[in-house]
C-alpha cells in the first residue's frame, strides 16, 4: 500500500479527502494528516509518505516552503498541490519543486481521483523498475566472477581488440593488471578429452591448488582456456626481479607434486617472460603455447621457461611470421583499416625484437604478402595498383609498401561491403513500405533480402539507429496520420489499413507518437 499524507489548514478539507476517496482501490492508505506546514514537515519525516496532498497557503509554514525543506527526504513522493489561489507564481514555484499536479479549490472529485490514480500508477512503475533493477544488479553481482573470466578470455585470445572498450570493462570489473608473469598449466592426462566431467573437476582442483600455493605471496587470476589448459596471471607488485621470478618457479615444482599426489596425474607448466598490462596478455599466451610444445622433448610434468628456449634450442619461431600474415589477411578480408594498421605495426615490432632474423628471408616474405594482396584483391584494387610500388631495398621500406597495399585493399573492401549493406537495407525498406499494412515480421523481411534476421536487425540499428519494430511502427503511424487528415475513415478502419488489428492498441500507439489519440487528432483537423 502507498502511504498518503494530507496537509491542509481546513479540517473540513482533510475530513472530506479522507472519507470521500476509495483509497484502497488505488492501493493507498492515509497514514497521517497535518494542519500546517511545520506539522507537515514532522509527519513527512516520520512516515515518509509516497503521495503528499498539501495546501499552499497555511499558517506557520506554507506548503511550498515545507516541500522545499523535505523533498530530499522523500524524493520519490508524488506531490499534489491544492490551492484556492490562481496566482501563476504559485504554480511556477510548484513546478520548480517537482509538483506532480496542481489543482484549484474547490477541486472537482474526478480531477483529484484522476491525479491519485496516475500518481499510484507511476509509483507502481517506479517500484517495478526498482525491483527489476535490484534483480538485475543481484544477477550481475552473482555473475561478476564469470564475466571477469570471460573478459580476460576474450583479451588473452585476441577476440576483443577495441582498446577503449577493453579499458572500460577492466575499470567496471575493477581488474588491474600491472607487471605479471603468465603460467600455462596443461593437463598431461592423455584420455582427458574422453572424460569431460572429470576433466573440469580436475581443472577445478588444479585452480584451487594454485590459489593455495600462491596465497600470501602473489595475487593470481585464472582463465580457463580449454578443458585441459588453464592460464594463471601471477600479479607482481613491483617491476619483476630475479627473486620474484625464482619464487614463481619454485611454486611451480611444488604445485606439480601436489597435483600428482592429490589427483594421480601430472601437469606441464609453461612460464612466460614478464609482461605489463592487459594488452600484453595475448603475447604472453603465445609464449606459453610455444613453450608448452617442447614437453615432447623435455617430458611430461615439466616446467618450461620461455626465456630458456633460446639458449636450449637456438630457438627461432618462424611460425610466428605465418601467424602475423594470417592476422593481416583476415583484417584485410573484413575491411578493417584500423586492424590492418595495428597488425602491421605489431608485425614490425615483432621483427624489430628479433636480433638474428634472416633479413633476406624476411624481405622475401614481406614481398610475398604484398604480391598475395595484389593478386587476391585485384578486382577492388584495379584503380590503385599503379600507386603500390613493391620495390624496396630495406625492411622498413618493405613494411611501408605492405602498409600501403594492405590499407588500400582493406579500404576498397570496406567500401564494397558498405555498398552491399546499403543494397540490403534498401531492399528491406522497400519491402516494408509495400507490406506494412499486413502483419509483418523481421523474419519475413530477412527471407526477402536473403540474409539472417540477426544480421538484418544489426543493420537497422547500425544504419538507421533504430530497431526493426520502431521503424515499422513509425511508418504505420505516419501513414495513419495522413489517413486521419483526409477524414474519410473511422479510426478502427485506419488501424486495419496500417496493419494493426487491435483498435485500442492502435489508439495507444498513436498517442505515444503524437501526444493525442486518433479521435482528438481528427477533432483538431
Amino acid at each position: 500500500m502507498f502511504k498518503v499524507a494530507i496537509i491542509d489548514d481546513e479540517p473540513v478539507i482533510i475530513k472530506g479527502l479522507k472519507s470521500v476517496m476509495d483509497w484502497a482501490k488505488y492501493d493507498c492508505e492515509v497514514c497521517a494528516c497535518a494542519s500546517d506546514g511545520i506539522e507537515g514537515e514532522n509527519i513527512i519525516e516520520q512516515f515518509h509518505p509516497d503521495i503528499i496532498i498539501t495546501d499552499i497557503r497555511m499558517p506557520g509554514s506554507d506548503g511550498l516552503a515545507m516541500i522545499d525543506k523535505v523533498k530530499n527526504i522523500v524524493p520519490w513522493a508524488k506531490i499534489i498541490f491544492l490551492t484556492g489561489y490562481r496566482d501563476f507564481d504559485y504554480a511556477k514555484e510548484a513546478i520548480k519543486l517537482g509538483a506532480f499536479d496542481f489543482l484549484l479549490k474547490p477541486c472537482d472529485l474526478g480531477e483529484l481521483t484522476s491525479a491519485i490514480e496516475r500518481a499510484a500508477e507511476e509509483l507502481k512503475m517506479q517500484q517495478n523498475n526498482i525491483e527489476q533493477n535490484e534483480k538485475l544488479k543481484k544477477l550481475f553481482e552473482q555473475n561478476i566472477p564469470l564475466l571477469k573470466e570471460k573478459l580476460l578470455y576474450d583479451i588473452i585470445w585476441g577476440i576483443s581488440t577495441d582498446k577503449d572498450e577493453i579499458k572500460a570493462k577492466l575499470d567496471l570489473f575493477d581488474i588491474h593488471i600491472g607487471y605479471f608473469a603468465l603460467i600455462l598449466a596443461d593437463n598431461d592426462r592423455c584420455c582427458i578429452s574422453e572424460e569431460r566431467t572429470n576433466g573440469y573437476l580436475y581443472q577445478f582442483g588444479v585452480i584451487n591448488l594454485f590459489k593455495e600455493a600462491f596465497a600470501g605471496v602473489f595475487d593470481i587470476t585464472y582463465i580457463s582456456l580449454d578443458m585441459s589448459k588453464v592460464g594463471f596471471i601471477i600479479h607482481l607488485a613491483d617491476k619483476p626481479c630475479d627473486d620474484a621470478l625464482s619464487d614463481i618457479y619454485d611454486k611451480c615444482g611444488y604445485i606439480q607434486k601436489l597435483v600428482q599426489d592429490c589427483f594421480g596425474f601430472t601437469i606441464s607448466l609453461a612460464v612466460s617472460s614478464p609482461g605489463h598490462g592487459a594488452f600484453d596478455l595475448p603475447l604472453k599466451l603465445r609464449e606459453c603455447l610455444n613453450a608448452i610444445k617442447y614437453k615432447c622433448y623435455l617430458g611430461e610434468n615439466s616446467v618450461i621457461l620461455y626465456k630458456d628456449l633460446h639458449a636450449i634450442f637456438d630457438y627461432k619461431d618462424i611460425s610466428a611470421l605465418e601467424r602475423y600474415r594470417s592476422d593481416l589477411m583476415e583484417s584485410i578480408r573484413i575491411g578493417n583499416i584500423q586492424m590492418v594498421d595495428s597488425n602491421i605495426r605489431a608485425f614490425q615490432d615483432y621483427v624489430n625484437d628479433i636480433k638474428d632474423i634472416d633479413k633476406d628471408y624476411l624481405s622475401h616474405f614481406i614481398h610475398q604478402i604484398i604480391n598475395n594482396i595484389l593478386e587476391i584483391y585485384e578486382p577492388v584494387l584495379k584503380d590503385n595498383k599503379n600507386e603500390i610500388c613493391i620495390a624496396a631495398d630495406d625492411i622498413d621500406g618493405a613494411f611501408e609498401v605492405l602498409l600501403t597495399a594492405a590499407v588500400k585493399a582493406a579500404g576498397a573492401i570496406n567500401e564494397h561491403n558498405n555498398r552491399n549493406i546499403s543494397d540490403v537495407l534498401k531492399r528491406a525498406v522497400e519491402y516494408i513500405r509495400e507490406n506494412y499494412a499486413k502483419p509483418i515480421t523481421l523474419e519475413d523481411v530477412a527471407r526477402h533480402t536473403f540474409v539472417s534476421s540477426y544480421y538484418l536487425s544489426r543493420l537497422f540499428k547500425k544504419e538507421l539507429n533504430k530497431n526493426f519494430i520502431d521503424y515499422v511502427n513509425e511508418l504505420r503511424m505516419e501513414r495513419a496520420r495522413q489517413l486521419l487528415k483526409q477524414g474519410n475513415h473511422k479510426s478502427y478502419e485506419i488501424a486495419e489499413m496500417v496493419g494493426i488489428s487491435d483498435p485500442h492498441y492502435f489508439s495507444k500507439m498513436f498517442k505515444k507518437y503524437f501526444g493525442v489519440t486518433p479521435t482528438e487528432f481528427k477533432e483538431m483537423m
